[in-house]
């Protein structure tokens, strides 16, 4: 999965917790989802 990545980016998320977070924070830019400005660490747990 993570090939994928770096073909299309150039580099992939460094865990599935790191993708969570990667969503979420796109989400809150986007369109402001979410109930503030997501923590990394809250997804890596």
């Amino acid at each position: 999965m993570w090939d994928v990545w770096d073909r299309v980016y150039g580099r992939h998320p460094e865990s599935i917790g790191h993708l969570d977070y990667l969503f979420a924070e796109s989400l809150y830019r986007r369109y402001g989802l979410g109930a503030g400005h997501p923590q990394r660490e809250t997804y890596e747990e």
